[in-house]
């Protein structure tokens, strides 16, 4: 690895990661290095899964080869392979359940919890996510073809599989942050124990049906249906190959970016960090912060320009009231066209309210999600939480004394119509 001088090493402070204390970024001769060693390291785990396209489509073509054999015999029967394999795959999806739980991608990590934005993410997840609603199509088409309406748990857990399949893809999640490994508690919450509590309560419905017609099964029922759920399998995996495909996509443009000077290293460091670990949670929560504190911002703005405009009216009040007699016609109308000003002005202060509301609600929602997923984030939520609310506070205490004021002023200005038209009433 080539040495670098201190001012190689040097990067600037507006787009340099933040590094642990005591360590200095790499330079381009390291960085390069390091993505060479990772792109080995991914190529490599992708090589020892054993699965190759061609292994895939090879195993397809036997599944098929195998199941015209099966589906040609007498005492085969469709709609009970079909119960059959709606019993191998709740097995199969409880035992996945499980064993996604104890498996090393699912523990808590003792580096600082990262986060992936689901936008990043869609393009990578999109070849397992339609694989698994194609799955969740062919459940539904099963279950309407055979007229199996008394499996209605298997039905809700087909359609609102589905359901959350194709929402994935939906405008509203593009920001959703996931946190890159769950926290225990989460993970056996959610990814566990709602899913395996439903699907056993779908497998207790089909075994009670299967029951009614057992005598009736055969050993070419069973053999069709471990190959329906086969080749389900397989083409899930054809399809979630693209991942780890993607993920050496990226490191290696970005090792071509870096290598022909079409990016800074500092660009570079920033990129790798995030393809590799996910982003911060003050990157997720940033442009959220940063929404309440623009509101904010612009609401006290229009509060100091409204209090601003109060004061001179206010002076303008306190000249008209030694000489009421004296006032004319244009100056009470001047008077009374300030009270209506006064109350189009609230209403503009009221809707920008809402408005600073309302990101404030994006805030809380957006850390409700983090701190629901990712526990172990919840003492770097205060920080970004106390500035929403310190700001949200500021903005609101003035609008809170400049209402005080309105309200003061406007008091003086009745007043002085009142007088007047008394005075004109008694001439």
């Amino acid at each position: 690895m080539v040495n670098s001088t201190p001012e190689q090493r040097t990067l600037p402070l507006a787009i340099a990661p933040s590094l642990p204390p005591g360590t200095e970024p790499l330079s381009k001769e390291e960085l390069l290095s390091a993505l060479d060693a990772q792109i080995r390291f991914a190529t490599e785990a992708q090589r020892n899964e054993g699965l190759t396209r061609w292994a895939i489509w090879g195993g397809l073509a036997a599944i098929l080869w195998r199941g015209t054999v099966v589906f040609a015999q007498s005492e085969f029967a469709l709609y009970r392979a079909v119960l059959v394999a709606f019993v191998i795959f709740i097995i199969w999806a409880i035992l996945e359940s499980f064993i996604s739980l104890i498996s090393p991608t699912s523990r808590v990590s003792i580096a600082p919890v990262r986060f992936q934005v689901w936008t990043d993410m869609v393009s990578v997840v999109r070849p397992g996510v339609i694989a698994s609603a194609l799955r969740q199509t062919l459940i539904i088409v099963a279950l309407g073809f055979f007229h199996y309406a008394n499996l209605w748990p298997l039905w809700m857990y087909a359609i609102l599989s589905l359901l959350g399949d194709l929402l994935a893809f939906a405008p509203g999640t593009s920001n959703l942050p996931l946190p890159t490994k769950l926290g225990v508690r989460t993970s056996f919450a959610i990814a566990t124990l709602i899913p395996v509590a439903w699907l056993a309560y779908c497998g207790l419905h089909v075994v009670a049906l299967i029951r009614k017609d057992f005598p009736s099964f055969t050993l070419a029922d069973v053999q069709f249906a471990w190959l329906l759920n086969g080749g389900a399998y397989l083409l899930i995996r054809l399809a979630t190959m693209t991942t780890s495909g993607h993920f050496l996509t990226e490191l290696t443009e970005l090792r071509q970016h870096l290598a022909f000077n079409r990016i800074s290293t500092a660009e570079a460091i920033q990129q790798a960090d995030k393809l590799l670990s996910g982003i911060k949670l003050t990157d997720v929560l940033n442009p959220s912060v940063l929404g309440v504190i623009r509101e904010a911002q612009e609401l006290m703005e229009m509060v100091k320009r409204s209090a601003a405009a109060l004061e001179q009216l206010k002076s303008t009040a306190s000249s008209f009231s030694g000489n009421i007699h004296d006032l004319d016609g244009a100056a009470i109308a001047g008077a009374a066209r300030s009270i209506d000003e006064l109350d189009s002005e609230a209403k503009r202060l009221h809707l920008k309210l809402k408005a600073l509301i309302r990101a404030q609600g994006r805030f809380q929602l957006r850390a409700m999600l983090i701190a629901m997923y990712s526990r172990e984030s919840l003492p770097d939520l205060k920080e970004p939480a106390k500035k929403v609310q310190d700001a949200f506070n500021e903005a609101s205490k003035s609008l809170t004394d400049l209402h005080k004021l309105r309200v003061a002023v406007k008091s003086e200005l009745t007043e002085i119509l009142h007088q007047h038209q008394r005075i004109a009433i008694e001439v």
